[in-house]
């Protein structure tokens, strides 16, 4: 955990020292992450069975690896083409690596927590809808055709995006935000089930 929080805090001074500036989101970023690293840790380290800890832990890693990854190819892609390898194959990463961490934080933690266990049996079918929904979700970014223009750099684009079906990843994505979105609204009514059952 130690050494993406590490990995974070270099991004951070690589996009001020290179780009000049960094964003109030990159540094609650930062925060988030180091915070998420420290409280898997913790838990790990006093019960090293129980799934909410490594779940923490994983959060921590995959916003890690996509904070990183993301920094690393705007500066050798951009700021400073040719400085460094692996640019383009750092981009790509950059696309995907948070959304296991998103799907973490947003739907299985809510699901899981506190115990590391669903709160009933009848709970399965929704976990495994959303499993199978994160899965195809991060390899559909892994090829879709999307650039880093929300970041500021429309330039850098998805090395593996398939651009000749651009129409259909744009209304598949566009299709799959509102089932995203009603998967976070179940989860967290897991956890409301959880707290009035208690």
């Amino acid at each position: 955990m130690a050494l993406f929080a590490v990995l974070a805090t270099v991004s951070l001074f690589l996009e001020v020292r290179f780009v000049g500036r960094a964003t109030l989101l990159d540094i609650w970023a930062v925060i988030a992450l180091a915070a998420s690293g420290v409280v898997g840790a913790l838990i790990v380290s006093a019960h090293p069975r129980h799934p909410i800890g490594w779940m923490f832990c994983a959060a921590a890693v995959s916003f890690g690896v996509s904070f990183f990854s993301m920094q690393y190819a705007i500066l050798a892609l951009v700021v400073q083409p040719g400085t460094l390898p692996f640019g383009q194959a750092m981009a790509w990463f950059g696309f995907w690596a948070e959304m296991p961490g998103i799907a973490v934080v947003a739907l299985f933690l809510p699901l899981l927590f506190p115990d590391g266990h669903l709160p009933s049996p009848r709970w399965r079918p929704v976990a495994y809808f959303a499993a199978a929904t994160v899965v195809f979700a991060v390899l559909f970014t892994m090829v879709a055709p999307d650039t880093y223009a929300n970041a500021g750099y429309a330039s850098i684009r998805n090395p593996f995006g398939l651009d000749q079906y651009k129409a259909f990843f744009e209304t598949v994505g566009n299709a799959m935000q509102p089932l995203l979105l009603g998967l976070v609204v179940v989860s967290a009514v897991a956890l409301f089930d959880r707290v009035r059952r208690a």
